[in-house]
């Protein structure tokens, strides 16, 4: 009867030494996940409406537009009648702004942001988003499709793009 006794107090320790030791493993992990997490915050930004790639403009650089200037050499105003028909004000002392653009096409095709995130250790910024074609349907007119999101100035670092594909997966 001591026999087993000890055997099931031996047991009954080692059982215990061996949560323990898996709690500690899983508090590590989660430290670590925890951490990982912390080095990317969102970025708050908006989308610039009623603005449209001017014609003489052959691509949209993958860099920030930091000034006026270099933001009306790429980009025309298009305002219309009504409520909210003006363009998006920038203030370009304050903010600044990330553009995507695709090649011309007949097609109606959205450009969509996913998110804009600022690694907090190198301050890099990734800026996600994903195309939507609207309708298969041939224009009788071809347009460039773009997106301009506006951010502000607490936010700078180098800028990536990445496209999200159909099937969720990305793409630099």
């Amino acid at each position: 009867m001591k026999k087993i006794l000890c055997f099931v107090a031996v047991a009954s320790i080692a059982a215990l030494m061996g949560c323990t030791t898996s709690e500690k493993q899983a508090s590590e992990e989660s430290a670590i996940v925890s951490e990982q997490q912390t080095t990317k915050i969102q970025v708050p930004f908006r989308q610039a409406e009623r603005y449209f790639v001017r014609n003489d403009v052959d691509s949209i650089p993958q860099t920030p537009i930091t000034t006026k200037e270099d933001f009306d050499g790429l980009f025309g105003a298009a305002p219309v009648m009504g409520e909210g028909g003006m363009p998006t004000q920038i203030d370009f002392d304050k903010e600044y702004v990330i553009a995507v653009s695709l090649p011309e096409i007949n097609k109606a095709v959205n450009i969509v942001p996913v998110s804009l995130e600022q690694n907090t250790e190198d301050q890099t910024i990734t800026f996600s988003y994903k195309t939507e074609t609207i309708d298969e349907t041939p224009l009788s007119y071809t347009m460039v499709p773009c997106l301009i999101i506006v951010v502000s100035n607490d936010y700078k670092g180098e800028v990536s793009y990445v496209q999200i594909n159909k099937n969720n997966t990305a793409t630099e």
